[in-house]
């Protein structure tokens, strides 16, 4: 007869666990799978929270999943993990009505580490698709299976250089650092021959865009160029430019495989709600934690509100009167509704001295005109239609 658990007295919903499937032993790095079987041993059909979870100390792993039982039906829970390290570990399952609990023994000395994921093929070496797979999780900030880490910019560039010098991973110490004569190489030539710039508008107005253009300049010895990009708070950056590169969006950041001159550009957004004041736009390039930055100068100024009061002609020139105004647009069109002149100017006067746009001398007569005022961040405002008397 199977068990059909506890409580003696039926509920709604109970699920209990019939089955708990865990090895004794398990080895590091290998997969591992937990098996239970739930059932229901309530009247009712219903839904609840079935929870996995491995505690190693300093290695915790968790899933959770939902799971609908009709009265007096199984279903089965599988999980299955990677343990990196040995030790004792405990398994716990938890239905919601019941918990059960086993302990495993991890066999195996030597953790797992990223490096050795990144290594699919087992042959020591970081090859083509692997490296492109680990800038994969470092691109995307996803925990490497296994590892219970992700991908920092330091790992990334030390991957970067296992790749390009074919370097051998099973000679790595655990911590997988440099040696001091690599390091000190680095300091060597990457100070003097890797620079970064950038070039932007100096000031623009709360709730503009404008384009950033950074230069890299690195000597080709190095191996691994990662470029960071901070901005103010609340600030963003679009279109950009990846100069053959690979970008990580959620940091602003950009890596590179090899060195050498890189161009990138971007656009950045500057919030509507930006207070007025001067802000620091700040390009970090980093080589194995060696780098050298350069810092953008930018001024907020909040645009002033165009106000138009009048326009009219001088006699010489067309006259936007107001507050505000950058430029102005001038149409001017014969009384068949013919345009006979279009110009442009900064500021809020246009010169017109009675000649079309072809140079023409403009008959005796009644004209029509239409002037289009401009302020900053866009704001425009178009005036009725006028008229103008020429006398020649």
């Amino acid at each position: 007869e199977p068990w059909l658990g506890e409580p003696a007295v039926a509920t709604d919903v109970n699920f209990q666990i019939i089955e708990f499937n865990v090895g004794d032993t398990a080895n590091v790095g290998e997969v591992f799978l937990i098996n239970a079987t739930i059932r229901n041993n309530g009247t009712e059909e219903g839904s609840q929270t079935v929870n996995v979870k491995v505690d190693c100390g300093d290695f915790v792993d968790s899933n959770t999943v939902t799971r609908t039982l009709n009265p007096a039906t199984e279903v089965e829970v599988d999980y299955n993990v990677v343990f990196p390290r040995g030790g004792e570990c405990t398994v716990t399952i938890d239905s919601g009505n019941d918990s059960q609990t086993a302990t495993v023994t991890v066999i195996g000395e030597t953790g797992v580490t990223i490096e050795s994921v990144c290594d699919a093929n087992d042959n020591s070496r970081i090859d083509d698709d692997e490296i492109l797979t680990c800038i994969g999780f470092w691109v995307t900030g996803e925990e490497v299976p296994g590892t219970g880490e992700s991908i920092s910019d330091a790992k990334i560039l030390f991957l970067v250089e296992l790749w390009v010098t074919n370097g051998d991973i099973s000679t790595l110490p655990a911590s997988a650092a440099k040696s001091a004569s690599w390091v000190e190489s680095v300091i060597n030539f990457f100070a003097p021959a890797a620079t970064v710039s950038q070039k932007a508008a100096t000031e623009v107005a709360a709730g503009e865009s404008f384009t950033v253009t950074t230069t890299i300049n690195a000597n080709d010895s190095i191996q691994g160029l990662l470029l960071s990009e901070r901005l103010p708070e609340g600030w963003t950056i679009s279109e950009v430019t990846t100069a053959g590169g690979f970008f990580k969006p959620s940091e602003s950041k950009w890596l590179w495989v090899s060195a050498g001159s890189k161009t990138v550009s971007f656009t950045v957004n500057v919030p509507a709600n930006a207070s007025e004041g001067n802000y620091s736009l700040s390009a970090s390039l980093n080589a194995n934690g060696l780098s050298t930055s350069s810092a953008l100068n930018v001024r907020v100024s909040n645009p002033e509100v165009l106000s138009v009061d009048n326009v009219a002609f001088t006699g010489s020139s067309f006259v936007a009167m107001g507050s505000g105004v950058t430029s102005v647009d001038v149409q001017v069109y014969n009384l068949g509704g013919g345009l006979v002149f279009n110009g442009q100017s900064a500021g809020n006067s246009l010169s017109f001295n009675g000649l079309s746009n072809n140079g023409q001398i403009l008959a005796n007569g009644v004209y029509l005109y239409v002037m289009t005022v401009n302020g900053t961040n866009n704001q425009m405002v178009r005036t009725d239609v006028g008229k103008i008397m020429i006398l020649n």
